[in-house]
Formats: structure tokens, C-alpha cells, sequence
């Protein structure tokens, strides 16, 4: 498993394993083959930090689903659950303009601050936890190719992987404590149900 924060890391990996997979002879074409078959499974982990009052309520909100379905019910699958509907709506509607204004509005990450030209987040760690996330591969990839083409579009606002798993999460919690989601327990249950 691997741990990614640069940015178009992935792209630039897998650009340089497409330009070197055209070189060679029959050898090294099933060599290359089976290398991408096996980066192609591989993790990556990503990090992100979130209010401690966010994380305890999701916590309880997991403890909950557990309790109410039966199933073992935890952050790493409800980021799992945000996650894979991100990936399906960007699938089925690719609209680039609509993603990143959904984006966008939703995005309640703590603010930042410019400090001798580099940003730093505003905040006391003792009020932040980090939680990690781990996305198979191929998914992030998908994601960051996506991503790229939207901050081609959008300089001003770029986003990477890190920072929808951080949006799509902290979202879910904002709109889970002030009453937005109806029915949200039932919901996932009904989802883990249909699995």
C-alpha cells in the first residue's frame, strides 16, 4: 500500500508505464503486461484531517447502522459507501462543469491560510483526528484523470483525490448533524441489503 499526496502522481506513473510498454520486444510487453496487471490491484492510502466533533458523530452514526442491521458497520465503510457514489455519478453523468460546482458548494473542509506563499491549514491538531483511506487503484486513478480534466477547466479551484474523499465525508456529517439526510440509517442499511 502506498501513501499518495502529489499531485497527477498516478497519471505521471501511469504515462511512464504506457510510454515504456511500447518499447521492447515480445518479452518485455508480457513482463510490462503482467507488471500493470499487478500496480493494477495495488492500494493507495490517502490522509485527511476532520473536526473531532465530526468524527465522534459519525463514529455514533456507524455504531447505529451496527446495531440496527446486524452488520458490522465502520468509518471505513461509510467513506467506502461516499466513495464508490462519487465514482458511479461520475461514471454516469460525466459533466465536468456540474462536478466541480457540486464540488464546490459542498466543499466545508477547515480553511486555510496563506503563510509566506504556502498554504496551512487553520487549526489546533488536538481538535482535528486523521483518518485514512484506502481506494484500490485503478478507482483513484479514474478519479484523479477525471480530476486533472476539471482543473484544466477550473486553475483556480483545483481539487485532488484526497480533498473529494475529505468533501464528500465532511459534507455527509454537516448534512447528517443539521437534519439534512432523512432516514439515513434505514438508507445505508436498505444499501448494505441490496450488496
Amino acid at each position: 500500500m502506498e501513501e499518495h499526496s502529489k499531485e497527477y502522481e498516478l497519471i505521471q506513473e501511469e504515462l511512464k508505464d504506457l510510454i515504456y510498454s511500447k518499447k521492447g520486444g515480445l518479452r518485455e510487453r508480457i513482463y510490462d503486461s503482467m507488471y500493470r496487471l499487478f500496480i493494477a490491484n495495488r492500494a493507495i492510502k490517502y490522509s485527511f484531517l476532520v473536526p473531532s466533533s465530526d468524527y465522534l458523530r459519525a463514529e455514533l452514526l456507524c455504531e447505529d447502522i451496527s446495531i440496527e442491521s446486524g452488520y458490522i458497520f465502520t468509518h471505513t465503510d461509510l467513506l467506502n459507501l461516499l466513495f464508490r457514489d462519487f465514482l458511479i455519478n461520475m461514471r454516469r453523468i460525466p459533466d465536468h462543469h456540474k462536478i466541480h460546482s457540486e464540488l464546490a458548494a459542498r466543499d466545508q473542509r477547515p480553511p486555510l491560510i496563506c503563510k509566506n506563499g504556502q498554504e496551512q491549514k487553520v487549526h489546533n491538531s488536538k481538535e482535528y483526528i486523521k483518518i485514512e483511506f484506502v481506494v484500490n487503484r485503478r478507482d483513484a486513478l479514474r478519479v484523479e484523470v477525471f480530476l486533472a480534466d476539471v482543473n484544466e477547466l477550473y486553475p483556480d479551484t483545483p481539487f485532488m483525490v484526497p480533498d473529494v474523499i475529505q468533501i464528500l465525508y465532511c459534507d455527509f456529517i454537516k448534512a447528517y448533524r443539521t437534519g439534512g439526510m432523512k432516514d439515513v440509517v434505514n438508507r445505508i442499511i436498505s444499501h448494505l441489503e441490496e450488496e
